[in-house]
């Protein structure tokens, strides 16, 4: 029980974070997952695909009455997938974007998927365009924690269930040539994730503030830089900050690294591959006392594929008539 209660402690606020919002390094890439108004920016049909694996060696024994087994160890931390796909679409005056998510908590007996459907508003402003966006989807939260017929506590005891809530967010989101920005809430309706059977246990998705920015500097013909920063805020009591830089050699690879505040120091690294595709890897070092329990690494894998929606432009073919050679 010493030992459940430790990984509880550990894992509270990753689950606390997973029930809203997913971390992410690769946030420059990807503001989709926590920004509306970004759908339809990139002028193209942009897929993304990101997959993170966090604490992979953290483990929790259970002694021989769970589950009315023998004893056994549950190794994992938490598995995260995340996938969208957005567009601008004329018709619509803005972009239309899709995003699915699957957060799988091992070791906490947690598992949360969902989709969103996003819809912005675009207009040309200044130099660029800013967009006003909304999102709506459904988030499932399911928990299957093993049966202990010792458990003194009945919320504990063999708790398992699963249930659904609508999930809402807003943005806004502004970019040019050289710069973005954008502020952003999500999870703005407070949607409570209620278990089945399980009254007292429910999962309440606190709103969500965000505000991102970065920028695009050409230090020489070889090299640019490019800084980041997400600011995010649970209700305003509890804030994070990831900084970030990144330098990008001959508009092919890149180079970088992230501080999230209190938590890690990220090594980033990616490439352009082709016009339309991109790579993108991060690892995490861990700087806050967790690293003390050696929990394992933290990988993060993110790829992109864009559409191009402009046709290619046909050649001029001259034909020369035989009356004016």
């Amino acid at each position: 029980m010493r030992k459940a209660l430790l990984i509880g402690v550990l894992l509270f606020p990753i689950i606390l974070m997973a029930q809203q919002d997913y971390k992410m390094n690769h946030f420059m890439f990807l503001p989709l997952a926590y920004n509306p108004g970004y759908a339809g920016s990139r002028e193209m049909i942009s897929a993304n695909a990101l997959y993170r694996s966090q604490w992979s060696k953290l483990s929790q024994q259970f002694p021989a009455n769970f589950n009315q087994g023998t004893p056994s160890t549950t190794t994992g931390g938490s598995n995260t997938t995340y996938v969208n796909i957005h567009a601008p679409i004329k018709q619509v005056h803005g972009g239309l974007g899709l995003s699915i998510f699957n957060d799988d908590y091992i070791a906490a007996y947690q598992k949360f998927t969902g989709f969103n459907v996003t819809y912005a508003y675009r207009r040309p402003l200044l130099k660029g365009n800013l967009a006003i966006g909304a999102t709506g989807g459904m988030i499932q939260g399911t928990d299957s924690y093993p049966y202990d017929p010792a458990e003194a506590d009945p919320i504990l005891q063999g708790r398992s269930g699963s249930a659904m809530a609508v999930d809402l967010s807003l943005g806004a989101y502004y970019n040019d040539e050289k710069m973005y920005f954008g502020i952003s809430s999500t999870h703005i309706n407070n949607p409570e994730i209620k278990l089945p059977g399980l009254s007292s246990v429910g999962m309440k998705l606190a709103r969500h503030y965000y505000m991102v920015a970065g920028y695009n500097y050409t230090l020489n013909d070889l090299i640019k830089i490019q800084p980041s920063v997400l600011i995010k805020s649970a209700n305003f009591n509890v804030s994070q900050f990831d900084i970030n830089v990144n330098a990008l050699y001959k508009d092919k690879f890149w180079l970088g690294t992230t501080y999230s505040s209190g938590h890690s120091i990220v090594a980033l690294l990616g490439a352009n591959i082709t016009s339309q595709m991109r790579f993108g890897y991060s690892y995490d070092f861990q700087v806050s006392s967790i690293k003390n329990f050696s929990p394992g690494p933290i990988h993060e894998i993110w790829l992109s594929y864009d559409f191009n929606l402009k046709a290619p432009k046909r050649p001029t073919i001259i034909i020369k008539s035989p009356r004016y050679l």
